[in-house]
């Protein structure tokens, strides 16, 4: 494809107009040039501003935009096919879900306990957290060894939850100063 140049503005046409955007008038000078001359006004497009037509009002996409877009579409597409490969999809991943969102409740309560002793000065126990924490999936707190969904402190630094059959166990570390208390997920029958 040859593309005509205007020796006013410099802007491309892929055909040869008659009078160009700027006002340069083609027939006119066409008249008066000779054949080399003409030829001297069409190139072939070797950039992406030569392949613009004059008053286009497209803006033409550069080829390395789509070829960074396409190699953003590849690698998300193969992330997600090595993370769907990766990430274990069985029947206890649920289970494992339920007990840590258990776990996450019961720092949650530490942390906002601690917050009421740094503020007040009552200091609080693993009973005061167990039983001022708000379970989910129908956990309650009780004493003793644990039932199902059941939470209980078997020790006074030991944490059960049995859930689906399961055992979960977390190791309570009590407050040390002003350094809040913390429980720590221990490997059970899980594993």
């Amino acid at each position: 494809m040859k593309v005509i140049k205007c020796p006013s503005c410099g802007a491309f046409s892929e055909e040869t107009p008659e009078i160009c955007n700027c006002g340069y008038n083609f027939k006119e000078a066409f008249k008066d040039m000779s054949s080399s001359e003409i030829l001297s006004l069409t190139v072939s497009p070797t950039s992406t501003s030569e392949k613009q037509v004059a008053g286009s009002k497209i803006f033409p996409i550069d080829k390395t935009l789509i070829k960074v877009f396409l190699a953003l579409v590849l690698v998300t597409l193969v992330s997600m096919f090595v993370l769907l490969r990766t990430v274990p999809l069985n029947k206890t991943s649920p289970i494992l879900i339920a007990a840590r969102t258990t776990g996450a409740c019961l720092s949650a309560t530490i942390q906002s306990k601690h917050y009421y002793y740094l503020t007040n000065g009552i200091d609080y126990t693993l009973s005061d957290v167990l039983a001022d924490t708000q379970y989910s999936n129908g956990i309650i707190a009780t004493t003793g060894e644990p039932e199902e969904l059941q939470v209980s402190a078997v020790t006074p630094m030991t944490i059960k939850l049995k859930y689906k059959g399961k055992i979960f166990t977390w190791k309570y570390t009590s407050r040390n100063g002003n350094t809040p208390a913390h429980i720590t997920e221990e490997i059970g029958d899980l594993w």
